[in-house]
C-alpha cells in the first residue's frame, strides 16, 4: 500500500463502513486523518482507535457552512489537507417515483450532489498551492436506472458529472479528481436495501456483497499515480482488476471494453477448477453486471482449459452440494443482456452450468464437454440438467451425464450444446462481434428480445 507519511486525509462520512474502513487504511498507511461525521461519539473513539495524531470533526455535509468550518480546521489543527474523500451517502428514499417523500428526496440530493460540492468547494483553494487528491465515493447507479432508487441514482449521477467537471477546472492547479464505483458492500446501506424489497439489488445474497476495506484499500492505492489514468472519471470501478491490490490474488478478472464485459477464469495452473471464493466472486461480478445494465457478458478462462468443474478437495468438503452453484447459474441464466461462453477449452463437471445457462457458446477445436458425476459419486445440479435436455434431448443428456461420455466439440456443436467452433486466436474476436448489434441497440432493446424469445 502506498506511503501517507505526512499527509492530511479528510474523510466525509468516517462513521462507519466504507468511511470508518478508509480511516484505519489510511492511518495505517501513515497519513493524519480527519474523521468528519454527524456522530459525534462514533468518530472521536474511531480517532482514538486509528491513532497517528487522527481527530474528528462533527459535520454535515448537506450544510455549507458545517463543510466549510470543518474544512477550516482541518487545517488549522493539521497545517494542510492533501486528500479529500467524499464518501458520505444516503440511500434513502427507496420508493418509487410517485411514493417517495419530497423532503426525503431532496436529503439525498443534499448529502449525495450538494455534499460533495460542498467538500470540494471548501478543500480547492486550500489545494490550490501545493496539489491533491479529491476522491468522492461513487456507484453503478450513477451510470443505471434502478426502480425505487430515484434520488440514489439521480444524485449519484449528479456527483459523477461534477467530478468531471471539477477535474477538467482543477487540474491546471494539480488537483487530481476523479470517482470509485465500489459495487455491492456489506455495509448497514445493504441491510436497508435489502429490507426494502425493492428491485433486484434487494434480493442480492449477503455472501456477494464485498468488505469495506477492498474500496477503502482501493482508495487509498487512488491517492498514487497509478490511479492517473482515471483522472477526471467519475466512477473506476473497484472490481475491474482490484486495483487496490493486497490479499490473495484474485482468480476472476473483470475487464470492460467498448461497452462489452468480460469474467474470466484465472486461475489457470489447476485446470480453472472452481473454489467457492471463485464462485462468489463470480455470483458478486454477474450481480454487478445486472445493476450496471451491461448489454452483453462474456465468460471465458484463461490457458488451454475453460475449467475443470469444481475443485476436487472442496468438492469433497461440501462444495459439490452447496446451494451457490444453483445460485451462479441461475444469476447468469436471469441477466437481460446477451451472454456468451466463450470456451477456451474443455468444459467440466459444475463449470457446465453457467455456460449452459448462457445464451450462445463458442468453442475452440479440441474443447471437450464432460459431467463426470456418475463416476464421482456426485448429483448434478437440478438445473443443469433440465438446461442439458433442452439443448441436446434426453438421450444425450444421459450419455453425458450417465454414460460419461467426453463429447468432443464437433459432437457438441451436432447436438446443440456448442452454437460456433472457433480458432483460438480467434475466441474473443468472435464473441464481440456476436455481441456488436446488443452493444449498439437502444437501452432496452436486447432485453426485450430475450424475453420474447424466453417466452416464445
Amino acid at each position: 500500500m502506498g506511503n501517507m507519511q505526512g499527509k492530511v486525509v479528510a474523510i466525509t462520512g468516517a462513521s462507519r463502513g466504507i468511511g470508518a474502513a478508509a480511516v484505519r487504511v489510511f492511518a495505517a498507511a501513515g497519513a493524519r486523518v480527519a474523521l468528519l461525521s454527524r456522530s459525534g461519539a462514533e468518530i472521536e473513539a474511531l480517532a482514538a482507535e486509528a491513532g497517528q495524531g487522527a481527530f474528528a470533526l462533527t459535520c454535515d455535509v448537506a450544510d455549507r457552512a458545517s463543510v466549510q468550518t470543518a474544512i477550516d480546521r482541518v487545517v488549522e489543527t493539521a497545517g494542510r489537507i492533501d486528500v479529500l474523500i467524499n464518501n458520505a451517502g444516503v440511500i434513502e428514499p427507496i420508493a418509487r417515483l410517485a411514493d417517495a417523500d419530497p423532503d426525503a428526496w431532496d436529503r439525498a440530493i443534499d448529502v449525495n450532489l450538494k455534499g460533495v460540492f460542498h467538500g470540494m468547494r471548501a478543500a480547492v483553494p486550500y489545494m490550490r498551492a501545493r496539489g491533491g487528491t479529491i476522491i468522492t465515493v461513487s456507484s453503478g447507479a450513477a451510470q443505471n436506472a434502478l426502480e425505487g432508487w430515484s434520488a440514489y441514482c439521480s444524485s449519484k449521477a449528479g456527483a459523477a458529472m461534477l467530478t468531471r467537471c471539477a477535474h477538467l477546472e482543477e487540474a491546471v492547479h494539480r488537483i487530481r479528481i476523479l470517482g470509485l464505483s465500489p459495487g455491492t458492500v456489506a455495509t448497514e446501506m445493504q441491510d436497508k436495501i435489502r429490507e426494502s424489497g425493492i428491485n433486484p439489488v434487494s434480493r442480492l445474497d449477503p455472501s456477494v456483497h464485498i468488505p469495506a476495506d477492498w474500496p477503502a484499500k482501493a482508495l487509498l492505492w487512488m491517492c498514487g499515480p497509478g490511479a492517473d489514468k482515471w483522472l477526471g472519471q467519475g466512477d473506476l470501478a473497484a472490481r475491474r482488476g482490484d486495483p487496490a491490490g493486497g490479499g490473495a490474488r484474485r482468480m476472476i478478472r473483470i475487464a470492460e471494453a467498448e461497452g462489452l464485459r468480460t469474467l474470466t477464469l484465472d486461475r489457470p495452473d489447476k485446470a480453472n477448477a472452481l473454489t467457492k471464493a471463485m464462485l462468489l466472486e463470480i455470483e458478486a461480478a454477474v450481480a454487478q453486471a445486472a445493476a450496471d445494465g451491461v448489454r452483453a457478458l462474456v465468460l471465458t478462462g484463461e490457458g488451454r482449459v475453460f475449467s475443470a468443474g469444481a475443485d476436487l478437495d472442496e468438492a469433497r468438503a461440501g462444495l459439490a452440494v452447496d446451494p451457490v452453484w444453483e445460485r451462479v447459474s441461475a444469476a447468469v441464466a436471469a441477466l437481460p443482456c446477451l451472454t456468451v461462453a466463450a470456451l477456451n477449452g474443455t468444459l467440466a463437471g459444475g463449470a457446465m452450468g453457467m455456460a449452459l445457462a448462457c445464451d450462445l457458446r463458442i468453442a475452440v477445436p479440441g474443447t471437450k464437454l464432460f459431467y463426470p458425476v456418475m463416476k464421482l459419486g456426485f448429483r448434478p445440479q437440478p438445473s443443469d440438467v433440465r438446461r442439458l435436455k433442452a439443448l441436446a434431448g434426453p438421450a444425450r443428456a444421459k450419455m453425458i451425464l450417465m454414460g460419461g461420455v467426453k463429447a468432443s466439440a464437433e459432437e457438441a456443436l451436432a447436438w446443440g450444446l456448442l452454437d460456433r467452433i472457433v480458432a483460438p486466436e480467434a475466441l474473443l474476436a468472435e464473441a464481440a462481434a456476436l455481441a456488436a448489434d446488443a452493444l449498439g441497440a437502444k437501452d432496452g432493446h436486447g432485453a426485450a428480445i430475450k424475453a420474447m424469445i424466453a417466452e416464445a
